[in-house]
């Protein structure tokens, strides 16, 4: 399913509802991944998740879209990884002084 992770440094799994199935979080406990994914309505065994954790899910969540703000970052402009980086890192600098 996930060949290109190293499941060995994964401790969490945060993630919305869309992704609360059975296969998933069988997965998950197969490599010894704790899930933070609510449950959904359906669910006739619910179980149990930290909403602090996945609170931070919500805050990472507001980054990613205001560095999806600028044109240049969502279309992926730059040819090369170390300009598109450089220009993340200025987005970040931008966020954090204005």
């Amino acid at each position: 399913m996930m060949n290109f992770l190293n499941l060995n440094e994964i401790k969490r799994f945060v993630a919305d509802k869309a992704y609360d199935t059975d296969k998933i979080r069988d997965f998950l406990k197969e490599n010894d991944i704790h899930a933070e994914i609510p449950n959904k309505k359906n669910r006739k065994t619910p179980f149990r998740f930290d909403k602090t954790v996945y609170k931070w899910r919500h805050r990472i969540k507001n980054l990613f879209q205001k560095l999806k703000e600028n044109r240049r970052l969502c279309m992926r402009c730059d040819k090369l990884d170390c300009t598109f980086m450089a220009f993340v890192a200025i987005v970040l600098i931008k966020l954090e002084v204005c």
